[in-house]
């Protein structure tokens, strides 16, 4: 009579362990993915009036923006840290570090506390030449249209 095709079984077990399988491997990518960690920085600039101690906080920004760590770098920049400090040996500005990794919202950030997008490293580039050479387009038009309102 009206019964299922032959078959038909063997078709909805094997639905059934790929719908199965899917659902294992959803669970564990979800078991993967990082937490995500609300970061406050307290900066007390009083304490950093030592020219050592001032170049640290500015390396630690330095360092934020070349690891895509945005939410560190907005923090100190909300502390009032230079955006246009300069890392010593390379003259790089924290504009620079986050056009080489391609990270939005470090640039964002940067350009929203009025990174200068001027600055030349020690190879004579802009954080715009960074940008176009490693192919960040979005980055790219965003310091496009930044040194047009400069």
């Amino acid at each position: 009579a009206g019964g299922a095709a032959p078959g038909a079984d063997a078709e909805d077990e094997d639905d059934d362990l790929l719908a199965d399988a899917y659902a294992e491997a959803v669970a564990r990518l979800g078991a993967c993915r990082p937490p995500v960690v609300e970061v406050t920085v307290d900066v007390d600039r009083a304490r950093y009036d030592r020219p050592a101690d001032s170049a640290a906080v500015h390396e630690r920004a330095f360092r934020a923006a070349a690891t895509a760590q945005a939410q560190v770098l907005r923090a100190l920049l909300a502390a009032r840290v230079d955006p246009n400090w300069q890392e010593p040996k390379s003259r790089r500005t924290a504009l620079h570090a986050a056009c080489l990794v391609g990270c939005e919202a470090s640039v964002a950030a940067l350009l929203a506390a009025r990174a200068s997008t001027a600055v030349n490293d020690a190879s004579g580039r802009t954080p715009l030449a960074i940008a176009k050479q490693r192919k960040h387009v979005t980055l790219t038009a965003a310091l496009v249209q930044e040194v047009r309102t400069q």
